[in-house]
């Protein structure tokens, strides 16, 4: 186990309440919350990402996926994080709202390479 895995795109089951709470309890042990939610809903919760005492992880470069991405307001606030080292991304799920098919993915790929930079010194 690395962590836990919030899907709170569509709420269901794990909401945000959630969260802070589980996030003490796994930060001992070296662990991670994952989240899974749409880049809109990423912006309302950015106080909880921010104050969490471990590590948070955005699933599917945290669903910005749509032309023109790197203007989207959550870019900046996932940046923030990873340049703080709060945060990693998962560079998947490149065909999550995309307009564009295989092989590019053109509009929803554009994201991946300024958050690999942003963590450049941690990996996988």
């Amino acid at each position: 186990m690395r962590g836990i895995r919030f899907n709170l795109a569509p709420p269901g089951t794990t909401t945000l309440d959630m969260v802070k709470p589980l996030a003490k309890r796994i930060a001992p042990m070296g662990r991670q919350i994952q989240v899974n939610a749409a880049a809109a809903y990423l912006l309302n919760v950015r106080d909880t990402c921010s104050d969490l005492p471990c590590p948070v992880m955005f699933d599917h470069l945290a669903h910005i996926h749509k032309h023109d991405a790197m203007h989207h307001p959550a870019v900046s606030m996932v940046t923030e994080l990873l340049l703080s080292k709060k945060a990693y991304v998962k560079l998947t799920g490149f065909y999550n709202g995309a307009k564009v098919g295989p092989p590019t993915y053109s509009d929803s790929v554009e994201v991946a390479p300024a958050y690999a930079q942003a963590a450049l010194d941690r990996g996988t």
